[in-house]
């Protein structure tokens, strides 16, 4: 018996041989039973011929022999049939049953008997006068059989076994021996796949056929290979040096061990989140169970470690209260199958300094299952976390000034309208009382005087409005902008019917808006498409709605006189005119306190004009959340 320890070596030709010969003896034996059964029975068949002869041939002569009661003759037949192949037992019987012959031995088993009637015709009518009874036996042909199927499958056997050593060495010095050699030099790329290895020689019957196929497939996949694993290191490389030199932080961490005690915890609640929540001392250990299997120089700069090995020994230090709630949220995730997410947090250096970070988790595809590698980037913005905090303080002192600003422009402009009214006023009586005794030149100088005064109360109560802008920002409701356009229409009734003006209005949304200031806007646009009209042309208005991503585009198109495109966006400036006073009538504003109207309702307001093509003006609008209605 073999020792439990020693691997028996079972060649190839070996299994082949004794494969053959198990197939082999199967056949032969399957072949011997055959044979003897047919030679069985071809035996068994001559016996049945035997006793069909005794019927025939002997038959009448036993009968005639009974009816004459010849005890002499009747022993001589009952003989000379005993004697007949196989035939051992003979007897001949009357109709009582009582003995009247026999010949031959008595047999007990293994034997074939038939009785056969002794029928003599008297007086016309068949006489039974007694019965002939033979006996054959099987013995001899079953022992003939057994005889022959013993040489038969020795015969058989030994064929197969000589058969079998033959085919064993043949496959021995065909394949076995080819095989060995295979196998030793798939054995050498094994131990190096990268070298040269020397082809082995499989001699002159094997140059050109499976054996020499599979040979080149081994070289050129060792070739493969060698490439393969050229590439893989060049590439590892590659990694290893962008890992090593890359300004960013980056770790390589095992999180199995901590992958398992989630697991764990999940089967304790339904909700792993509340339950790390409430139990932080639970994140606190899933933190200790994170193996660091590398990291990079930025790493070790950005918490002032000199080695690896003393940032690993400090490894609990760098966690702070921040920190351990992003790494608990990110635990969460990573359970729920984000296997990238990014979120900002904080880490503590070793020297106790705190920085602001951006941590990136990323879960190779090959590591998902078990998640034993996982790449962590930290990014250090502590800088940009203080600009963003500087810029939004300044941001808010802005907005302060803003403010301020805004309430000293509506103060110094309802200061500015008292003597400003007061100017005109004056200017009126002066006008009134010197009417006629002042010459042409006074008179012309009071006129300058009054409109100049005007205009400055216009321009002064424009600027009170536009100051005035944004106390109304509060005050927004989902209302129907065609109803606003109604109003605004009606507003300019008597320039509408003086110009004969035609004003369209399509079907307009409901918007989330200040509607008395949206009011304004429409008013301002429709008076500036009127006042704007080409000579001798009534002006034709059309405002129009079309639908954008949470917001509503409108247009006020005319078919006035146009501007330069060079000038599109100086309409909108405060008091800026693209026309002398004495050619329209306005102050400059109403477009500006448009501008100032959209954008403090966050949207955009633009002119679309060439000379002589009319105007376009678009603005934007958030959407209610109302349905139209």
């Amino acid at each position: 018996m073999p020792h439990p320890g020693i691997h028996i070596r079972h060649s190839v030709a070996r299994q082949f041989m004794l494969r053959l010969a198990a197939a082999g003896s199967l056949f032969a034996l399957i072949t011997t039973l055959i044979a003897v059964i047919f030679e069985y029975r071809r035996d068994s068949m001559q016996i049945e011929a035997i006793l069909g002869q005794i019927e025939e041939g002997y038959l009448g002569s036993v009968t005639e022999t009974v009816w004459l009661e010849d005890r002499d003759r009747l022993a001589l037949l009952a003989m000379g049939i005993a004697r007949l192949p196989h035939v051992v037992r003979v007897e001949v019987r009357d109709p009582a049953n009582v003995m009247l012959s026999a010949a031959g031995e008595t047999v007990d088993e293994n034997r074939i008997e038939r009785s056969f009637s002794l029928v003599k015709q008297y007086k016309g009518k068949p006489l039974t006068i007694g019965s002939l009874y033979v006996s054959a036996t099987l013995r001899k042909i079953r022992a003939d059989a057994l005889t022959r199927m013993w040489i038969i499958g020795a015969t058989s056997l030994s064929l197969v076994a000589a058969a079998s050593v033959f085919i064993f060495l043949m496959a021995r010095t065909l394949i076995a021996s080819p095989l060995g050699r295979l196998a030793a030099y798939a054995r050498s790329l094994g131990h190096s796949p990268s070298a040269e290895s020397t082809l082995p020689d499989l001699g002159a019957s094997h140059a050109d056929n499976e054996f020499s196929d599979l040979l080149h497939a081994f070289s050129d996949m060792q070739r493969r290979i060698s490439a393969t694993l050229q590439d893989l290191t060049a590439s590892e490389n590659r990694y290893r040096d962008l890992f090593a030199s890359s300004p960013i932080s980056l770790w390589e961490e095992d999180f199995s061990a901590v992958k398992r005690r989630l697991l764990e915890l999940q089967l304790e609640t339904d909700d792993l989140d509340l339950h790390l929540v409430k139990h932080p001392e639970l994140v606190a250990e899933c933190a200790s169970l994170v193996r660091v299997i590398d990291v990079n120089g930025a790493t070790l700069r950005m918490h002032n470690a000199k080695s690896k090995e003393a940032l690993l020994a400090g490894l609990q230090l760098i966690f702070t209260d921040s920190s351990l709630h992003g790494f608990r949220t990110g635990l969460v995730a990573l359970m729920r199958g984000q296997t990238e997410q990014t979120f900002e947090s904080e880490v503590r250096t070793l020297n106790g300094e705190v920085r602001d970070v951006v941590i990136h988790w990323l879960v190779p595809p090959a590591n998902r299952e078990n998640l034993d590698r996982v790449i962590v980037s930290q990014e250090d913005i502590t800088e940009s976390v203080q600009v963003r905090h500087s810029l939004s303080v300044t941001v808010e002192r802005l907005m302060d000034a803003n403010s301020e600003l805004e309430r000293f422009a509506h103060a110094a402009a309802h200061d500015l309208l008292e003597p400003v009214r007061s100017i005109v006023s004056f200017s009126q009586l002066l006008e009134r009382h010197l009417r006629d005794s002042y010459d042409k030149e006074i008179k012309e100088y009071l006129a300058f005087l009054v409109a100049a005064a005007r205009r400055m109360q216009t321009q002064v109560q424009g600027l009170q409005d536009y100051a005035r802008i944004g106390e109304g920002a509060a005050n927004r409701e989902a209302v129907d902008l065609g109803l606003l356009a109604g109003k605004a229409v009606a507003l300019l009734k008597e320039s509408v019917r003086r110009t004969q003006a035609e004003i369209t209005v399509n079907p307009l949304p409901r918007v989330f808006v200040n509607a008395e200031q949206i009011t304004d806007v429409l008013r301002n646009l429709l008076d500036n498409a009127i006042k704007f009209q080409r000579p001798g042309v009534p002006p034709e208005i059309v405002i129009d709605a079309e639908p954008r991503e949470g917001e509503w585009l409108i247009s006020v198109k005319d078919n006035g006189i146009g501007i330069d495109p060079r000038y599109a966006s100086d309409v909108f400036q405060v008091f800026r005119r693209l026309n002398p006073p004495s050619h329209v009538t306005g102050e400059g504003i109403g477009l500006s306190l448009c501008k100032r109207v959209i954008e403090r309702h966050g949207g955009r307001i633009w002119l679309e004009s060439s000379l002589g093509e009319g105007s376009i003006f678009h603005f934007t609008l958030p959407a209610s959340e109302e349905k139209s209605v």
